[in-house]
């Protein structure tokens, strides 16, 4: 909420947001996503934390005419926090996918050793994928605008 000084406005804005859950994710052969270690295996992704500032100052130039300077800055400290790590254990390529249909999940089953047992694995890259706990999406760094405009 801004406040008033005189004819300069000053304004605010802090966020704070816990991390997001990361889980291991690998696709079966039909393209399906699957928790294979339960939500949220990983950890979380960093905590994430913006302040943003406003301070605009008008100029009375006319009976009834301002003319109002401002400047906006979003995230004011630079943070330039992840908001994504990628959870994905393997190509997401239909031929690296999981062959699930002889598994007996009763009896669980080993999750990399089907991805190793894939046509991808004898790639020289492998199946599994090598942004696989890679942070991404980084947080936009500082954006500041300046704007001036005329008020009759």
């Amino acid at each position: 909420m801004p406040s008033r000084l005189g004819d300069t406005e000053l304004g605010g804005f802090f966020n704070i947001a816990s991390g997001t859950p990361i889980s291991t994710l690998v696709q079966d052969v039909q393209n399906i996503p699957i928790y294979v270690n339960g939500r949220g295996d990983l950890g979380r992704t960093p905590v994430f934390s913006q302040t943003d500032a406003l301070v605009a100052h008008e100029l009375k130039v006319m009976e009834g005419k301002r003319i109002r300077l401002e400047f906006n800055a979003q995230n004011l400290f630079n943070q330039k926090t992840s908001r994504l790590t990628y959870s994905y254990y393997r190509y997401r390529t239909r031929s690296s996918g999981m062959t699930l249909f002889d598994v007996d999940y009763r009896k669980g089953y080993d999750y990399k050793a089907l991805v190793a047992a894939s046509p991808d694995a004898a790639r020289s890259t492998g199946a599994v994928d090598p942004r696989f706990l890679k942070e991404d999406n980084f947080n936009t760094g500082f954006v500041g605008r300046f704007a001036i405009k005329f008020v009759f």
